[in-house]
């Protein structure tokens, strides 16, 4: 997705962190290793208890493969069942599927994609596979066929002899949770709910007058896309695991409490479950998802979500995102003066100033700035700067000048130091500057890093549309604040 989920960056890399010994061995150890880097496969391509199964269609097959690889058709590995999609198939067609690409009950098995389009598909596999007992002895390439072919290792066009495996039924896992469970759950505290969709299906849309709300996500989810589980550079990889282990930390995810995860019909979630299960996060998959939410009238929320306990670094975390969202659309720097609704009133999405991204931010979050600051000012007019020679307040520009909103939040939200020390400013923060004379400027701060890591990078307009730069200390700081709602 995504800028909001492409927010940090680490250099430790994922190679080091998966050459392992041998799959037993991992597993038995307890350290992660659902994912298996090229130089483990390469090193393991002949045990004679691997199978190496190919994820994707027999097209590219059999063009090309890695050495020893079976094909593996992924959308046989799940089933639509009534108006639901992507269901768990029976154990025994799943056993019956293994056997005929000769899986036996002593059998490793190594999953792989052959292109980024079916990272989602193979994760799913890899759940399916879990469910029948098989998640112990099933790993993943962690970049497929792609990584394999940009190390430039042997592939072959050349199909291996099969015989039909001796795999007998295990005892299932409880991998997927049903709907009716998940509603008791989703309030417990020993209980975290993932939404991997996207930014948009997350949030919905707000209901506003006579419109409705429309879509949004379980009403207690956490948001993370997983999307934002693969690098940017390369698509196909996995993020390292100190990269992966800070996102779920940053997600609410708990290794000590039960994560579900679920998305539009439990495909993109599985990306999730493999990588939680990777880092040894006890996860379920909610496969019947949004789509089976929806369809019983489930309890639906739109904007972010607000969770006893956690609610400043949650707040943070979703006013970060909704400023980083910001910087996709276009805009022109644009000071004039607009007659705009009231209340949630806005100057045309093409135009704006740097009030303008705070404004536009909090309104995702479901706060409309230009209703509290009217109404305070309605209130305690007095209390307000008085700049611009005005009388009483004025619905289409007050909320929009910096000097109201530094005045609002120091009433309303809580002021943090103004210091040189980057560590004092946070994700969520409020930073307001003054450029020069009686110019001042104000933006959001991110949790992405400046090239250097030292600085937090901030979200704000100052001419050139809504962007995300490293500028905190390049003006004089004259604000600093948390605010998370009246």
């Amino acid at each position: 997705m995504n800028h909001l989920w492409r927010c940090v960056c680490m250099t430790v890399a994922l190679t080091a962190a998966f050459i392992i010994t041998g799959c037993a061995a991992e597993r038995e150890s307890g350290t992660p290793g659902v994912l298996v880097s090229t130089d483990w496969l390469q090193n393991h391509l002949n045990d004679p208890n691997v199978v190496i199964l190919h994820s994707g269609s027999a097209e590219v097959f059999d063009s090309l493969h890695i050495p020893g690889a079976r094909l593996i058709t992924p959308a046989n590995f799940t089933v639509n069942s009534g108006t639901l999609r992507n269901e768990m198939p029976h154990t025994d067609s799943i056993v019956d599927l293994l056997r005929s690409v000769g899986v036996d009950n002593d059998s490793r098995i190594v999953l792989y994609y052959e292109n980024s389009r079916l990272i989602s598909r193979t994760a799913r596999v890899y759940v399916t596979l879990d469910q029948v007992g098989l998640g112990s002895r099933t790993f993943v390439l962690n970049g497929g066929l792609p990584a394999w072919q940009d190390e430039e290792r042997e592939t072959t066009d050349e199909a291996p002899d099969i015989s039909r495996g001796n795999l007998c039924p295990g005892n299932s896992k409880k991998v997927v949770i049903q709907v009716a469970e998940l509603d008791r759950q989703r309030s417990s505290p020993d209980f975290m709910v993932i939404d991997t969709r996207s930014e948009k299906e997350y949030y919905g849309t707000l209901g506003t007058g006579d419109s409705p709300a429309e879509g949004g996500h379980i009403e207690g989810a956490y948001f993370l896309p997983y999307q934002a589980i693969l690098t940017d550079e390369k698509p196909y990889l996995f993020k390292s695991d100190p990269v992966l282990k800070e996102m779920f930390r940053d997600a609410g995810m708990d290794p000590k409490k039960m994560t579900v995860v679920y998305c539009g019909s439990g495909i993109r979630a599985s990306v999730c479950y493999l990588a939680a299960k990777h880092l040894e996060y006890p996860t379920l998959l909610y496969d019947g998802s949004y789509e089976e939410w929806e369809e019983l009238n489930m309890p639906l929320t739109a904007g972010p979500v607000v969770l006893t306990g956690k609610v400043a670094a949650l707040f943070a975390k979703e006013l970060t995102s909704a400023a980083l969202l910001l910087t996709e659309q276009e805009v022109v720097y644009d000071p004039g003066y607009y007659v705009i609704d009231y209340p949630n009133g806005d100057v045309p999405a093409s135009r704006g100033v740097c009030s303008d991204v705070v404004i536009r931010a909090y309104r995702v979050l479901g706060i409309d700035l230009q209703r509290e600051v009217h109404e305070d000012m309605a209130a305690n007019f007095d209390c307000y700067p008085d700049i611009w020679g005005l009388n009483r307040p004025d619905t289409n520009i007050d909320h929009r000048r910096v000097p109201n909103l530094m005045k609002y939040f120091e009433r309303y939200g809580t002021e943090r130091p103004i210091t040189n020390r980057a560590a004092d400013y946070l994700p969520g923060d409020i930073v307001c500057w003054n450029l020069g004379g009686a110019v001042t400027h104000i933006g959001i701060i991110v949790n992405i890093r400046s090239y250097d890591g030292s600085r937090p990078m901030v979200v704000h307009n100052i001419g050139r549309g809504q962007v995300v730069e490293d500028c905190l200390f390049d003006y004089r700081i004259i604000g600093h604040y948390i605010y998370t709602n009246k």
